[in-house]
């Protein structure tokens, strides 16, 4: 109570034990804001006495393990602030989290040391209540004035030794990762500030391990705050020199479904996979992470294998189905694949042909460049009364140019294309295709079976035409470029 009294009842109500009295060190009537059974054992309990309102800022933690008769202090030098709220995990009986008016604290060895928790939680928090989400293994953390926060999958904190963090790599288990859908909220959309919303949670497995070894650091809030900083100077590159975790999702068959980089500091690293598989080829622009999703994965047992400077670590993750599609059978999810993987083949040969028209563009330009230079360089050295003549290949490289830019047109929109433009254009049925087949989890209707068979006739016409020209005008221009000592434009094999 707020003036100090434990009471027990072990006749649920009908007689109270005031225990108060066995609980030595806390001045007498302080505020006692919460008293915590624990989930592990009837004679269990943790108690948190709050003394600020007479000037006290000492914590006050205590447990007992013979329903009240004695209590032991688990109050270290280490913490800061009166003590607020305490919470015991339901797994692992050692794993305890404790809030002070400073923020919150960890202890894993049942309150003999404490650690300060500041992962994405300010400094200097009042933490007020604790709560662990059973089914997902979550911690929640209501605090004063500063909103909610969540810690998403404390699995990894739980039995958490020495020797687990001394090895070069270690992965923890990967809790099942759930599929679902959002439904778009109320009101009008693009609200932009006007409208606040706390971060959700990342969508998809939480795939948690640690480091050890030389060359690994625990980076403190000021280096990273300059690592930003140097990313923001020079772009991809800050990137390419930190060190990283290579990640492999692979599916039942062995099949190389997802890979992706996660961080590489000291102690414990949190990567995520989105659940997507390996993206299909893109064109050589800039696209926004939206554009270049693909649709998710089947639901079902994934490996998931981590390598990092010669060490491997391996686990698996259940990848559970949106609640929506719970009853869909294996031969549709088998369908929903096959026009996903027919879909994705479509697009990685008409990037090909991209990549291959680009490249023919790339090298056109080039001869025309040189021959400029040669027409220059002959009218710098001839008689001003007789011109150079322009050299015809000009002509074959400009006609050609316009024959590439042509079919160029029906793979994709080219960047920089200025005004209104018909989808009329391979990248761009896919690019629709793709958001239908990924829009839900049902195998692909007639109608979008159709849109299929509609697109993959439209791309085998445009690769025909591609490989048209490259046969006849390229290939009569590229002899005529070698005759003259300009032979740059090479022939790719088709889809390279």
């Amino acid at each position: 109570t707020d003036d100090g009294r434990i009471q027990l009842t072990r006749d649920g109500g009908k007689t109270w034990a005031s225990l108060e009295g066995n609980v030595h060190g806390v001045p007498a009537h302080t505020w006692i804001p919460q008293i915590k059974a624990s989930p592990h054992d009837a004679a269990t309990a943790f108690v948190v006495f709050d003394d600020h309102r007479r000037s006290s800022w000492t914590p006050y933690v205590y447990v007992t393990h013979d329903f009240g008769r004695t209590w032991k202090s688990l109050a270290t030098k280490a913490l800061r602030g009166y003590a607020l709220a305490i919470e015991q995990d339901p797994v692992d009986k050692d794993l305890l989290f404790l809030g002070t008016e400073f923020g919150l604290w960890i202890s894993e060895d049942g309150g003999a040391t404490w650690l300060p928790f500041r992962h994405g939680l300010p400094a200097a928090v009042s933490v007020m209540a604790l709560a662990i989400q059973a089914r997902d293994g979550d911690l929640v953390i209501g605090t004063h004035g500063r909103a909610l926060y969540i810690v998403d999958d404390i699995a990894a904190l739980r039995g958490l030794k020495p020797a687990a963090l001394a090895e070069p790599l270690h992965l923890f288990p990967i809790a099942p990762a759930q599929q679902h859908t959002i439904a778009p909220g109320p009101g009008a959309r693009g609200g932009g500030s006007g409208e606040y919303k706390g971060e959700n949670r990342a969508y998809g497995a939480l795939v948690t391990y640690s480091l050890s070894g030389p060359g690994l650091k625990y980076p403190s809030k000021k280096d990273k705050e300059k690592e930003k900083e140097k990313e923001r100077e020079k772009g991809a590159e800050a990137e390419k020199n930190e060190p990283k975790v290579t990640i492999e999702v692979r599916d039942a068959a062995g099949r190389l479904v997802r890979s992706f980089d996660g961080p590489a500091e000291l102690g414990i690293n949190r990567a995520v996979w989105d659940l997507q598989r390996k993206p299909f080829r893109e064109p050589p622009r800039e696209r926004s992470e939206f554009e270049r999703g693909v649709p998710e994965v089947a639901p079902g047992v994934y490996q998931v294998t981590l390598r990092f400077k010669g060490h491997e670590a391996k686990s698996t993750v259940k990848v559970l189905p949106d609640p929506a599609a719970a009853g869909q059978t294996e031969a549709a999810w088998a369908a929903r694949e096959a026009a996903i993987d027919r879909a994705g083949k479509l697009q990685d040969s008409t990037v090909a042909a991209i990549d291959r028209v680009l490249a023919a563009k790339a090298d056109v330009k080039r001869i025309k460049d040189k021959l400029k230079q040669r027409h220059e360089a002959a009218e710098a050295g001839g008689a001003s009364e007789h011109p150079a003549k322009p050299d015809p290949l000009m002509t074959d490289a400009e006609k050609l140019e316009a024959s590439l830019s042509a079919v160029e047109k029906k793979l994709w929109v080219p960047p920089h294309t200025q005004g209104l433009y018909r989808e009329g254009d391979a990248m761009s049925k896919l690019g629709n295709l793709r958001q239908s087949l990924g829009a839900g989890w049902a195998p692909p209707d007639p109608t979008r079976q159709a849109e299929l068979d509609q697109a993959a006739a439209f791309v085998a016409k445009a690769l025909a035409d591609v490989d048209h020209l490259f046969s006849t005008e390229a290939a009569e221009f590229r002899q005529k470029a070698e005759k003259a000592g300009l032979g740059l434009l090479a022939e790719a094999p088709p889809g390279k």
